[in-house]
């Protein structure tokens, strides 16, 4: 995966592709985008159109991987009705906006066996809680 993020990085459509690819074999059950150009980023539905959507964001100084809720009050209802403790590298969203949690990594810090579909697993499954409880 590792050399699969420095493609990504480069911004190779190609790459983008197979990246979107792969997340689209992990996780079968749940339609996922390829954003146009020149934007790059993945998108997971887990969801209604006002449910969960998780995102890999691909900007130039790194990654941002990020679960969403709708709109921002519906997220920060969200927010206030976790049922677990979120811990570092993963953080709250901030209030006023439509991200539940996040992680962002520069690529410079990014560890050499850092496992971006794992990030991605863990956000699915935590949207599908929330979907559930709600």
């Amino acid at each position: 995966m590792r050399s699969e993020l420095e493609a990504v990085q480069r911004a190779d459509q190609g790459s983008l592709e197979r990246f979107c690819a792969e997340v689209q074999e992990r996780f079968p059950g749940h339609p996922v985008a390829l954003a146009s150009p020149p934007s790059r980023s993945v998108r997971i539905g887990l969801g209604s159109e006002l449910g969960p959507v998780v995102s890999c964001e691909l900007p130039a100084w790194g990654l941002h991987v990020r679960l969403d809720w709708g709109g921002s009050e519906a997220a920060g209802a969200v927010r206030q009705s976790l049922p677990i403790v979120i811990e570092y590298p993963f953080r709250l969203g901030a209030g006023g906006s439509s991200c539940i949690v996040e992680v962002r990594y520069s690529w410079a810090s990014l560890p050499g066996d850092h496992r971006l579909l794992n990030d991605l697993q863990a956000l699915v499954m935590l949207g599908e809680l929330l979907l559930d409880s709600a």
